[in-house]
């Protein structure tokens, strides 16, 4: 890691830890043991670093790093991928996160949290059109109570 010259850390910077990123070649690194050293090595010297958060793509499917990530960073830790309110609501009573990130369902809800205060029902999202080009898929999902936009509607229609 670079040692960074400050009198203060970066207390509004924050890396996110995705082991498909951080690990593309398989063959050499692999899975288990070795990538999880490798995380839990890099969140412990971002700690010392005094960074403002981690976050990790990583969701309730076991194995989890997550748990550990957080306790060996020792600072605000954001899980993301593959949560719902309730499962990120227990994550974060449970200790094993500090706050859930919510990605594609931000994106297929843009009102996600009144959704969630009210027990309005979710919009779920087109797999098809997530992180693709033009407005599909981003910007035309509507909030609950209105009704889709004629690119939303044409999709359907596919």
């Amino acid at each position: 890691m670079i040692e960074a010259e400050r009198d203060e850390p970066p207390r509004s910077v924050g890396p996110s830890l995705h082991q498909a990123d951080l690990f593309q070649d398989r063959e050499v690194v692999g899975e288990g043991l070795l990538r999880d050293v490798v995380l839990e090595a890099t969140a412990r010297e971002l700690g010392k670093r005094k960074i403002a958060f981690i976050a990790a793509r990583e969701g309730l499917e076991s194995p989890r790093l997550g748990p550990a990530l957080k306790q060996d960073f020792g600072g605000v830790f954001i899980a993301n991928q593959g949560f719902t309110k309730e499962t990120a609501e227990r994550a974060i009573l449970e200790g094993e996160a500090d706050a859930v990130a919510f990605g594609k369902l931000f994106i297929s809800n843009p009102d996600l949290p009144e959704r969630f205060r009210t027990g309005a029902p979710l919009t779920p999202g087109d797999d098809r059109t997530f992180y693709s080009d033009g407005p599909a898929g981003y910007t035309d999902y509507p909030r609950h109570g209105e009704r889709a936009s004629a690119s939303r509607v044409e999709e359907a229609a596919l």
